[in-house]
Formats: structure tokens, sequence, C-alpha cells
């Protein structure tokens, strides 16, 4: 069976993925979510397991030659070979839930039951705005080096950070729950 594998610049709970490669369990019970390769039939399902990141985040084709255990979501073998990396450039042909922009940013996803999420960014790829099919939505703000300075939510809950000259943080401020309930 082919599937998808998503890790963090090939790594996966401490593993190293390589193409061409073959991996076999050596140890333990063969667990779906505990124990094996891990890897989603439909590539729409891998951001579930890992937060999509642009810069880190590669997605293999994988084929499982071992024994399979199937769960709605994901699948877990004994016996896993990596194919190939998906190319980023391929993720709008490839993926139905999610659209990309020509940054490889997220700029729409969806889910199951048909509630969506678009996305918008700035010139440097910050997010700075998002909205959701249920009317809620989120604002950022960066400052010229691009550290995050201000979060408001259509809550009315807001964040604001402030940073030194190395770009720490020094100073945080948000509202607090007991300002929301007045």
């Amino acid at each position: 069976m082919k599937g998808y594998k998503i890790s963090v610049n090939g790594y996966c709970s401490g593993f190293k993925y390589e193409i061409g490669k073959t991996y076999t369990l050596k140890k333990g019970k063969l667990e779906l979510c505990n124990n094996g390769f891990h890897f989603c039939k439909n590539i729409d399902n891998v951001f579930k397991w890992y937060h999509y990141d642009k810069n880190n985040t590669i997605i293999f084709e994988v084929e499982a030659l071992g024994k399979i255990i199937k769960d709605i979501d994901e699948c877990v073998t004994n016996k896993i070979k990596v194919l190939k990396i998906i190319p980023k450039e391929k993720y709008n042909k490839l993926f139905k839930r999610y659209k990309f922009d020509m940054n490889y940013n997220i700029i729409y996803e969806e889910d199951s039951d048909g509630c969506w999420i678009k996305y918008n960014y700035n010139k440097n790829n910050n997010i700075i705005y998002e909205e959701d099919s249920k009317g809620f939505w989120k604002k950022w703000e960066y400052d010229e080096n691009n550290n995050l300075i201000f979060k408001k939510y259509s809550s009315g809950y807001w964040e604001k950070w402030k940073y030194n000259n190395n770009n720490l943080i020094y100073k945080e401020d948000s509202t607090g729950y007991k300002e929301l309930l007045r």
C-alpha cells in the first residue's frame, strides 16, 4: 500500500528517513499511535499529525511492505520504504482540502465537515489574518524585525509583546478573561 509520511526535515519521532531506503521495526509490538512506521493513505490527513512549517516540513511518498494496521486517518506498518519526496510545487494538485500560495504558505484549509479557514500573509510571509467559516477571526501585527507585537481575536481578547535590542521579549500584556466578561 502506498501512502504519505510527514516529517520535520526528514525526521519523525526521532527517526531519520531517506529516499530509497527500507526500514523494518526491530522492537516491540506493532501498534497504531505507539510503535511502528506511521503514514497516511490520504495526503490530506498528514497535517493532523505534524504542524505544517513550509521551511521544515518534508512529505514523503512511502510504500508499506509489511503488516498494516489501519485507522480512519492513519496507518502503521512494521516495514516501510521511502519512495520520494513530494515537491511543494505539486501540493496544490495533490491536496484537496488545502491550498497554498506561491510561497507555499497555507491559504485555505477545509475539514471533512466542510468547515474552512482562510489565511493571509504579509510580504515577509508572516500570517496577518485568519478567518473561519463560523465568522471568527484573528489578526497579527509585526515590527520591522518581523517580531510578533500584537494579536487580536474576534472575541475581543488581545495580546501584545515588546522586544529589546536583541529581539528578545521583555514585556507581554493581554486582556484578561475578567475584562471580557464585563
